[in-house]
């Protein structure tokens, strides 16, 4: 299918694009086999990635692995430990805590690689890609300070993307009920997302993202995503700005924003027994722990 570029801090103009994401059929599971782990970071990654998560954690850049389209730098070792612990932490272990170990690892792509450098266009540059539920690529993690790391940037360059393939991953699973896709059926804007709307206009036709306007599974994805990771103080933002004048639509924004939520909660609650607002709780009590992690050494 085609890739699909999402915005930097979900909006286009700002010329900073999260990632792309690209939909397949799942295939089953891929348990990681081959050679023992080389070194202690490959050891630690084995422990902590690929036993537990059945995910194969790539840090060294084989090119086989990289969009082929960039000119690309592999990530050095002491933001890779890094972004090893933190993606586990805040990723892989709030899905753990909320709906056990073997729906995180039965759920959570299974190959996670790891980009140096940005992957830079014309106009602006891609720090995250994903790739049919299979695979999540995290780049230009070189930029990363590791004396001064915050939850709003990983949230808005890393962890909004994992969720979002998570739930790419789910739905493709058991499918939502068609009445979430019916509420804005005729203003989906296909591959002519990214100059469709404002994102204030897109807000006002009941879109918590400009790329959520693509079609309704990415819209699904980033209800879900945003609402678990962007914290209450941005969703109330986004429902605020939703509550404008939107045209003549004889519903507001927000009230189509909050019935989509609604049936994403039931979905997950429904389909797979977790509750968004104890998954959103857990994903920030660890994040107000960040400065616990010692990210530097294994």
């Amino acid at each position: 299918m085609k890739n699909i570029l999402k915005t930097g801090l979900f909006l286009f103009c700002a010329g900073v694009m999260l990632f792309s994401c690209k939909e397949e059929e799942l295939g089953p599971s891929q348990i990681i086999d081959g050679n023992p782990p080389a070194n202690a970071f490959d050891q630690w990654l084995y422990a902590n990635y690929t036993q537990p998560y059945n995910i194969d954690f790539q840090y060294k850049l084989r090119d086989i692995e990289t969009n082929l389209d960039f000119d690309v730098a592999p990530a050095d070792i002491d933001k890779s430990i890094a972004m090893a612990k933190l993606v586990k932490f805040l990723w892989l272990e709030t899905m753990a805590e909320v709906g056990g170990q073997d729906f995180a690892k039965a759920y959570a792509p299974k190959s996670i690689l790891l980009v140096g450098s940005g992957l830079y266009r014309t106009t602006s540059y891609i720090v995250g890609y994903a790739e049919g539920g299979l695979k999540i690529a995290f780049s230009d993690v070189n930029s990363m300070d590791l004396d001064n790391i915050t939850m709003d940037y990983l949230s808005s360059r890393y962890l909004k993307t994992a969720f979002h393939e998570n739930a790419h991953i789910l739905h493709q699973t058991k499918q939502y009920t068609a009445d979430f896709a019916n509420l804005t059926a005729t203003t989906y804007m296909g591959d002519d997302w990214p100059v469709a709307y404002s994102l204030d206009s897109a807000y006002r036709l009941g879109y918590v993202s400009n790329y959520a306007s693509s079609e309704p599974n990415e819209d699904f994805a980033e209800i879900f995503a945003i609402y678990v990771t962007g914290g209450q103080e941005n969703w109330d933002n986004i429902l605020e700005r939703a509550s404008q004048f939107n045209g003549g639509s004889p519903a507001s924004g927000r009230s189509i924003i909050e019935q989509k939520l609604e049936i994403v909660r039931n979905y997950m609650m429904g389909q797979w027994n977790i509750d968004m607002d104890e998954l959103r709780g857990v994903f920030e009590a660890r994040g107000a722990r960040l400065d616990e992690l010692d990210l530097k050494n294994l």
